[in-house]
Parts: C-alpha cells; structure tokens; sequence
C-alpha cells in the first residue's frame, strides 16, 4: 500500500535522523501497523522500542 510505505518512509528517515536503524522486515511491519493505529503485539518488544508505537508484549505478566 502506498500510504504503508509512506509511514515507512517516515519512520525510518525519523530513525535514521536519530542514528538508529531497523531491519526492514521488522520495519515493514511497524510501518503497517503506525498507518493502522494498531498495538503492536510481540515477544520482541525491545526491536520496535524506538518507533513510538505502543507495544505489548503477551508474554510478560502484566499487573
């Protein structure tokens, strides 16, 4: 989709502006869900830290 690719875009010139880079997979899949609006669901929690998204992890305990 090209607004998912414009998100891509986006983030990853904000990462690169920053000194920070991700793999591209795991930066499609942030991508598509920032255009979305969705939580990001993963046991990798620490991969998608910088891209603002909220993220949960549904192996850790929550309280």
């Amino acid at each position: 989709s090209v607004d998912v690719s414009e998100q891509w875009w986006l983030m990853t010139a904000d990462l690169e502006s920053r000194g920070l880079s991700m793999p591209l997979m795991d930066s499609l899949i942030a991508a598509t869900a920032r255009h979305y609006q969705m939580t990001l669901v993963t046991r990798n929690v620490n991969d998608f830290k910088d891209t603002q998204l909220q993220l949960i992890n549904p192996w850790q305990e929550y309280k």
